[in-house]
């Protein structure tokens, strides 16, 4: 279970992760290209998108077995 928040935001996030099942996020841009790859640890992880172009962004978060287990839309605004 995770919350990324706030969404939409100016490119500061931060993904909440309340389970130890997830290892990494990857942030694909609207073109499927990844544009940042993250670890992640349980509790809070900043993200920071600020540098990019305003848009929407995926986080697709992959678990240890390296499947993709939750994909959640951001805006960057």
């Amino acid at each position: 279970v995770f919350k990324i928040f706030p969404n939409p935001s100016k490119g500061d996030l931060t993904i909440l992760v309340e389970a130890e099942e997830y290892t990494e996020v990857r942030v694909l841009n609207i073109l499927g290209t990844e544009v940042l790859r993250q670890p992640l640890k349980v509790g809070n992880n900043a993200l920071n998108l600020g540098g990019f172009p305003k848009g929407i962004y995926f986080a697709c978060l992959t678990n240890d077995s390296n499947h993709e287990t939750a994909i959640r839309k951001i805006v960057v605004h």
